[in-house]
């Protein structure tokens, strides 16, 4: 008998479908191309595949976004592999810079699109699926065998596109997928996967930063500085420009702790103290 085997989405979609008689979901993905925006922004907001985002959707939505920058925003569970890995190649050769923002959900197959961004963007409380390939056969014991080569086969080359963006080993890539691993936004970054987690900015992010004029100026050199000089006047900077001065402020007390000896150290943590104040 020859074997079968069931989509991912297809699955996901009988056992999510609505009643008989009932209005069933229909595939949702939009883009946005305003011609007076330097950006346009591709929605894909279903199954991946025949019951859902197709890859011919995908083709012409990239024709008209040609040489502009584009941002795809995700919240799927996934779907066909061989749609994913379409889409996945598709968004790689679009020309004009390609973000890819995690709204909610990137499972499976939906996992493997994201990796297609130039950048890519976590939201609050979003999650990243990985996991092996797998359908469902249905024949003879040589029939399963044949298919699960075949899954093998397609899992080693999921691995290998998230060894390649992660820089994690497919060895343990692998092992991740076998045992169906799932990223929080934050968790995703720290892998890898992901390049940040998007949060709206806070006040204390705006807020600006006061720097003693002569630190700022010369922060290698501070233990030969003079300290009136230092504080004498102050250069007012951005808090994310602060917070990156006081990180090699203290990258200095350390190295300074480790190979000049406690004079400088002590003249070294008394401007940070000066700095933080």
């Amino acid at each position: 008998m020859k074997f079968q085997t069931k989509p991912y989405a297809e699955f996901l979609r009988e056992l999510y479908q609505k009643p008989e008689g009932e209005q069933k979901n229909q595939s949702w993905f939009a883009l946005h191309n305003d011609e007076k925006l330097e950006s346009a922004e591709l929605y894909i907001y279903d199954y991946i595949g025949r019951y859902g985002v197709e890859p011919q959707a995908v083709v012409l939505a990239l024709q008209a976004v040609k040489g502009k920058a584009l941002k795809v925003r995700l919240n799927t569970p996934g779907g066909s592999a061989f749609d994913g890995f379409t889409i996945y190649n598709l968004l790689r050769e679009h020309q004009g810079g390609l973000t890819v923002i995690v709204d909610g959900l990137a499972a499976s197959a939906g996992s493997l699109i994201v990796m297609a961004g130039e950048k890519i963007i976590m939201k609050p409380g979003s999650r990243m699926m990985i996991h092996d390939a797998w359908g469902i056969t249905i024949g003879s014991a040589d029939d399963h065998l044949y298919s699960a080569e075949r899954l093998d086969e397609m899992s080693a080359d999921l691995a290998e596109v998230y060894s390649d963006r992660s820089g994690t080993s497919k060895r343990m890539i692998r092992q991740m997928m076998k045992a169906e691993t799932w990223f929080g936004a934050k968790q995703a970054v720290e892998a890898g996967f992901a390049d940040e987690v998007d949060k709206k900015p806070t006040e204390n992010d705006k807020a600006e930063f006061v720097v003693p004029q002569g630190m700022y100026k010369n922060p290698q050199g501070m233990a030969e500085s003079n300290e009136g000089a230092a504080i004498s006047d102050v250069v007012i900077v951005p808090k994310a420009e602060g917070d990156r001065f006081i990180k090699g402020l203290k990258l200095n007390v350390d190295r300074l702790e480790n190979s000049i000896g406690s004079f400088n150290l002590e003249t070294e943590q008394r401007r940070l103290r000066l700095a933080s104040a």
